[in-house]
């Protein structure tokens, strides 16, 4: 399900890459944001960090001790907020092909699902029992913050 929900986000950011292209300066979308070509390479950085970050949670809880039960929690929790962000993007997305400019609750919801995640790696790596459970969670929390930057991004290049 999640993979193609990522191929659905790929091909609405691409397509929104490619009308940003070929629109003339005085049409398309409302809003200028959404025919910003950095924009929409942010958008796509950020649609991909999600996937990235999404999978490399899942790596992380395959690789923590089932009875690690602290850690277990807080990977959920990093999931979840996964899962709201990516929830956001959607909205988001939505909006764009539609013509319309992106509501900004749903921004909100993106960085606050992806700060979520981030704090959650972070108290889990520091109850991580083992090199290889603090490796896996690492490595999903450098995803995330490269998500999170990428987000950033995208709302700076709005502002131009």
């Amino acid at each position: 399900m999640a993979r193609f929900e990522f191929a659905y986000f790929l091909a609405i950011t691409l397509a929104l890459l490619f009308r940003a292209y070929n629109t003339d300066a005085g049409t398309g979308v409302q809003s200028s944001q959404s025919s910003n070509a950095t924009c929409n390479i942010d958008r796509l950085e950020t649609v991909v960090g999600l996937q990235k970050s999404a999978d490399l949670i899942q790596k992380a809880i395959n690789a923590t001790n089932s009875n690690d039960t602290a850690v277990i929690s807080q990977l959920q929790t990093a999931a979840s907020g996964i899962q709201s962000a990516d929830a956001g993007v959607a909205t988001i997305l939505q909006a764009l092909v539609s013509g319309q400019a992106p509501p900004a609750d749903a921004r909100q919801q993106v960085g606050d699902g992806l700060n979520s995640a981030a704090a959650a790696l972070v108290v889990a790596f520091g109850n991580a029992t083992s090199n290889a459970e603090a490796a896996a969670i690492a490595s999903a929390e450098s995803a995330v913050i490269g998500a999170l930057a990428a987000g950033i991004r995208v709302v700076e290049d709005s502002l131009l």
